[in-house]
């Protein structure tokens, strides 16, 4: 619905219903979107919550084209080895800033997303996200953990992922994207499976969800065993 149909199906609601309906509603919401959004914050001081946000949005929010510009030459590079094995592209003196450029578009991209462009900054940092898991495995820096030398934990960092991705993908899409990317993406030596798949179950809160991650498993099951 758009947001003039909800306003004018809530109008009807008595003060009891309406209490109900935001219960529910925030039981719906991730984890990972209730502090994106500061939903708690919202509840508590809604009048001075909202301002901030309108200010924090009418500030400098990064662009998304020169972001995804500078990830094209930073990844480029990455797995070129750039950032550790000796080139004419990335200088010997910045070949250990790999870390702060890293945790920079990883903070850009969050504050870059909006409703206009947040496929694009949920594209962009997710193959931020793939180079470090990939790097988790690989020599492409001069660090053993990726994820501990960019100051982000690996679980952090896919649970912002999702909580983009889950804003414009369809659930079934959502749910076999999200299990894809926890088998195929290397793990650093502080995460395990298990801990991926609970991020994944923080976005999965109502039963047919559920339900439709069971049968995503079951299926994603079936086709590696055929594959062997």
């Amino acid at each position: 619905m758009k947001i003039s149909e909800v306003r004018n199906i809530i109008e009807k609601y008595p003060e009891n219903k309406l209490r109900a309906i935001i219960t529910q509603l925030y039981k719906a919401i991730p984890k990972a979107l209730r502090e994106e959004n500061d939903i708690d914050g919202i509840l508590k001081d809604p009048n001075n919550s909202i301002q901030s946000r309108l200010k924090t949005k009418q500030g400098n929010i990064p662009d998304i084209e020169l972001l995804r510009a500078e990830i094209d030459r930073f990844i480029d590079n990455a797995y070129k080895q750039n950032y550790f094995a000796p080139n004419r592209f990335v200088s010997k003196r910045d070949r250990p800033k790999w870390r702060f450029i890293v945790k920079r578009l990883y903070k850009d991209l969050l504050a870059a997303a909006n409703e206009n462009n947040v496929h694009e900054a949920a594209q962009l940092l997710e193959r931020l996200y793939q180079l470090l898991c990939y790097s988790c495995q690989y020599i492409l820096f001069s660090a053993y953990d990726s994820f501990q030398s960019a100051g982000i934990e690996q679980e952090e960092f896919f649970r912002r992922v999702l909580a983009l991705k889950y804003q414009y993908e369809d659930k079934n899409t959502f749910i076999e994207n999200a299990l894809l990317s926890m088998v195929k993406n290397s793990l650093n030596r502080y995460t395990l499976r298990e801990d991926l798949m609970g991020v994944i179950l923080e976005f999965i809160r109502t039963p047919d969800l559920k339900e439709m991650t069971i049968a995503k498993c079951s299926e994603l099951i079936e086709t590696v065993e055929r594959q062997r």
